[in-house]
């Protein structure tokens, strides 16, 4: 009865979401294309719900238990420090706690809101598509979206990532719709996302900080002048100081049951995460591979002896590696030299610098997707993870993909996926080959 009540009531919302966002002439596409993600991935949750119903390590495990009981009033419901003491950032096991009141308390409900998050980041993916390249890679860029195994992991269990990556995703596309002008709706997202980022994952505050004031520096060295609007260059610059006053305010993050130090803009959270980077066996020669892979488990025929959840994120991430992988460097390849207007004779003559300013890696608000990517990097390096911490960047490795596959010829874009499997292949199989020797 709870599974009923939750798609009756965020199935329609869902498919609202993807009339309203949708240019007219995409309507159809992007409703139907949302009635089949229901389809497919509600079954197929629901499934692996019976078969996995945690992924083990607790987290799942605790969220699940934190969001009983519901909350029994409007205050409570905003009371985020009963949570104190059970979970550093409550936003989380808050936002289940409401589900519970909802529907009650159903753990494939809780998956299912996963699932509802992830279409509408595929919707939310098709709004910044259109700003970044027109309808026809709107469209593509939403489907290779859905199209993410790694990130079904964290839809087939009740993890915060999917949460993050959609409010991460709609923070960049405020960035994108400000790039060319100010408006009141891109800096209203830009803020909201952040005030919500704060209650799920803190830290990432400071990287949204960076994007923006590294979105502004990458806009005034193409245009070397900001066509005389100084509100394109205050106003990110005033939210970002905002932000980051927000983050250090120990009193202000108390009221939001945020307590702990290390998640307080501080010396200790520097601590935390270099702590956390001592800690990890990622050697520094790998961590660049391991980043692009995100798991090579899947690669490991030993890996297949168990099928559990290792197993599965291991499994999810094939298509990430055969397909996403190298579209991404050949969407790198076409950005930093693709010129962000047709390029004339005496241009081609022009120094790589000067290219490289006029491209569209600088040149269009592609700079805000590649600033993401850089700064998931430098995140994941700092605290020595390469699977969930870097979740959120993975729709903008997607787009990057998407981008290099659309500009790279047909007969091309097979010799680099045959040759592509085939290097995969032999380097993987002589690895595990010679390891069992």
């Amino acid at each position: 009865m709870s599974v009923l009540l939750f798609l009756l009531l965020f199935v329609p919302l869902s498919l609202v979401l993807a009339w309203w966002v949708a240019e007219r002439n995409d309507r159809a596409l992007l409703i139907r294309r949302t009635a089949v993600a229901w389809l497919v991935l509600a079954p197929l949750t629901a499934v692996m719900n019976d078969w996995m119903p945690f992924a083990g390590g607790g987290d799942d495990e605790s969220y699940y238990e934190l969001a009983q009981p519901p909350p029994s009033s409007v205050a409570e419901a905003l009371d985020f420090s009963r949570f104190q003491g059970f979970m550093e950032q409550p936003g989380y096991p808050a936002l289940l706690s409401l589900m519970n009141a909802l529907v009650g308390h159903d753990l494939l409900c809780y998956k299912l809101l996963n699932v509802f998050f992830f279409i509408t980041l595929s919707i939310v993916w098709y709004r910044i598509g259109l700003v970044l390249n027109g309808r026809a890679f709107a469209r593509a860029a939403s489907l290779a979206v859905l199209l993410l195994t790694p990130l079904w992991y964290s839809v087939f269990f009740i993890l915060k990532d999917m949460v993050i990556t959609l409010l991460q995703s709609v923070f960049l596309l405020g960035v994108v719709q400000a790039w060319s002008r100010v408006r009141f709706v891109p800096l209203f997202l830009i803020a909201l996302t952040s005030l919500c980022v704060i209650l799920f994952r803190s830290a990432l505050v400071v990287q949204q900080a960076g994007v923006l004031v590294g979105t502004v520096a990458a806009r005034g060295l193409a245009q070397s002048r900001l066509r005389g609007r100084l509100v394109t260059v205050v106003v990110p610059i005033l939210i970002c100081v905002v932000m980051l006053i927000a983050l250090s305010n120990r009193e202000l993050l108390a009221t939001l049951g945020i307590r702990s130090e290390s998640r307080v803009l501080s010396e200790s959270m520097l601590d935390s995460a270099a702590t956390r980077r001592g800690g990890t066996a990622v050697s520094t020669m790998l961590f660049p591979l391991l980043y692009l892979f995100t798991e090579t488990a899947g690669l490991n025929p030993r890996a297949w002896a168990r099928l559990d959840p290792f197993w599965l994120r291991g499994v999810l991430a094939l298509p990430w590696i055969v397909v996403a992988v190298p579209g991404f460097l050949l969407g790198i390849h076409h950005l930093c030299s693709a010129p962000a207007v047709p390029s004339t004779a005496r241009a081609k003559h022009q120094s790589w610098i000067r290219r490289l300013r006029l491209s569209k890696a600088l040149a269009t608000p592609w700079s805000a997707v590649l600033i993401f990517v850089v700064s998931y990097f430098a995140i994941s390096w700092s605290v020595g993870d390469t699977t969930r911490w870097r979740v959120p960047d993975m729709p903008m490795f997607a787009a990057i993909a998407v981008v290099g596959w659309m500009n790279t010829g047909h007969a091309r874009r097979t010799r680099v996926l045959i040759w592509w499997t085939i290097l995969l292949g032999a380097l993987f199989g002589a690895f595990y080959l010679l390891r069992g020797m």
